[in-house]
């Protein structure tokens, strides 16, 4: 399943230190320029009701 993100928010709140913790599942230790506007990762997915956020 493919599955595409859109982020939206101010600059310098972790938007995309975000996404990479998510989807390498840790903290980047080093400064990762936002030069990129696309990113790809593995997710599993595990069968259960996910809390939308509102």
């Amino acid at each position: 399943m493919m599955l595409k993100c859109v982020v939206v928010g101010d600059g310098a709140v972790g938007k995309t230190c975000l996404l990479m913790s998510y989807a390498n599942d840790a903290f980047p230790e080093e400064y990762v320029p936002t030069v990129f506007d696309h990113y790809a990762g593995k997710m599993f997915y595990i069968k259960r009701y996910i809390n939308k956020l509102r």
